[in-house]
């Protein structure tokens, strides 16, 4: 198998998240026919998000840096496009906070980890932590959430935008804001709750690094 298969997964995460920057410069068009063109880039982000995984069990070019950088390149994405959405406020700035934090934190704990031989999931042991973080309902449930948060961020823009060219209803506008809001307010929950089990399940890891690490770190 060449090179270039091998590496085909990891350039379709490379690729999706050069996609977000495009994405976000199209949101921020005030034309809505561009913006909505962001909202179209953004269902095509996400279909690569699940197809540099499929390609990577096809190609059996399945590794642990593999796994590491298609987590990157989530992490990548949804702290860029919750910053973006924060700065318009379509969703409360406290949100990208929590996920800038938590991603780095988490991101420290499970770096870690590898270093101890796990892979990006396999340090969730305990039932909780596989069935909400590690199982791979968890994670396309997860995955979904963030889909739909984003597409009802960028489809508030879009109506924004449309509001002086088309026959765009405020009740309706308005009811689109909350349940974006409310959807962010769920989406930071299950982000915690998640990092809570990281943290029991790499208990053992932590313990081992800070309490008997060597003395003068």
């Amino acid at each position: 198998m060449n090179t270039l298969l091998r590496q085909s997964a990891n350039l379709i995460t490379l690729l999706r998240v050069l996609f977000v920057f495009g994405v976000i410069y199209l949101l921020k068009s005030s034309n809505p026919l561009i913006c909505l063109w962001g909202v179209l880039l953004l269902q095509i982000i996400f279909f690569m998000d699940g197809l540099d995984g499929y390609i990577a069990k096809k190609t059996k070019s399945v590794t642990a840096i593999g796994g590491l950088i298609d987590t990157l390149g989530d992490r990548i994405t949804e702290n860029l496009l919750l910053i973006f959405f924060a700065a318009l406020w379509i969703i409360p700035m406290y949100v990208p906070l929590i996920f800038v934090a938590r991603s780095l934190a988490a991101d420290f704990v499970r770096s870690l980890s590898f270093k101890h031989g796990h892979t990006t999931f396999s340090v969730n042991t305990s039932l909780l932590g596989y069935i909400f973080v590690a199982s791979k309902a968890s994670r396309i449930i997860y995955l979904l959430m963030k889909f739909f948060l984003f597409t009802l961020g960028a489809i508030t823009l879009f109506l924004m935008r449309a509001h002086n060219t088309f026959d765009v209803n405020p009740t309706t506008l308005a009811m689109l804001r909350h349940i974006t809001v409310v959807m962010a307010n769920i989406l930071v929950f299950v982000n915690l709750l998640r990092f809570v089990l990281l943290i029991y399940d790499s208990r053992n890891v932590l313990k081992e690094n800070f309490l008997n690490g060597p003395a003068g770190q």
